[in-house]
């Protein structure tokens, strides 16, 4: 704003940020590595930073560390890490993280299969501004009383991070 856009310019000053360990800059200097915006493109470089910016918390570096470990882009795939990450990013109330954690809770992938944790995941991340296609999905496969399970659960979830049970 104000200057003539330049990303290696950004990227000189993400590093040196990120060096000095804020997760914001470490976060921005991953997505330029990732997808090459002002340094060469380098998917193992991302993953480091995003790994920096998400041991310190940054929900969005956990939720894009995750997609790289899921899809193998950096380094072998890692489906368990993915989750481990979605989960860490889903409970910090992030949308897109709960709607893959409740993706790979349905389908079984890096984790036990568990259609009721799932709906409840899916469902959070509904409330939160995704789409309900996935948790229209599961909801339709759930039993009754697994049903039941997925709303008790969605309940404890929105207990666990502070959020109050929308209106109708």
């Amino acid at each position: 704003l104000g200057v003539r856009q330049d990303f290696f310019e950004a990227a000189l000053w993400f590093r040196q940020a990120a060096d000095r360990n804020v997760p914001e800059a470490q976060y921005n200097l991953a997505l330029a590595y990732e997808v090459g915006r002002g340094v060469g493109k380098d998917e193992r470089a991302a993953q480091r930073w995003y790994r920096s910016a998400a041991a310190s918390g940054y929900a969005r570096a956990r939720y894009n560390l995750a997609l790289m470990l899921e899809e193998g882009r950096g380094s072998a795939a890692d489906l368990a890490a993915a989750a481990e990450l979605y989960r860490a990013a889903a409970q910090q109330n992030f949308a897109a993280a709960q709607n893959n954690l409740g993706i790979l809770l349905a389908e079984g992938r890096g984790v036990a299969a568990n259609p009721a944790e799932a709906y409840a995941w899916l469902a959070l991340a509904v409330e939160n501004g995704s789409k309900p296609t996935g948790r229209d999905l599961v909801a339709h496969q759930l039993s009754a009383v697994r049903r039941e399970e997925g709303d008790a659960t969605l309940t404890r979830l929105r207990a666990q991070l502070g959020l109050a049970t929308p209106t109708p």
